[in-house]
């Protein structure tokens, strides 16, 4: 597992909300407090990710982009859409 900042995997909008949500639901003061200066608040937040994860985040951001150094990014992200493409 790695520690990550929220942003760098584009969840701060669903985080937000889920913050948004337990003030509304539960009227926590804290969350309120966050909400009104969320900008610094969201910095104090961590995504949680298991280091395949991320690295196949890495692979298909590669393949997209077109960066990848080799062959086998391309082949390990096929193989997770169906297909097996092979160089």
């Amino acid at each position: 597992m790695e520690l990550a900042p929220v942003t760098d995997y584009g969840e701060s909008e669903m985080l937000r909300r889920l913050v948004e949500q337990h003030a509304r639901l539960t009227g926590s003061a804290r969350a309120k407090r966050e909400l009104g200066q969320w900008d610094r608040a969201l910095k104090r937040f961590v995504a949680v990710v298991p280091r395949e994860y991320r690295q196949a985040l890495e692979r298909r951001s590669e393949a997209v982009l077109g960066t990848g150094t080799g062959t086998r990014h391309v082949a390990g992200d096929s193989a997770h859409r169906g297909g097996a493409r092979h160089a």
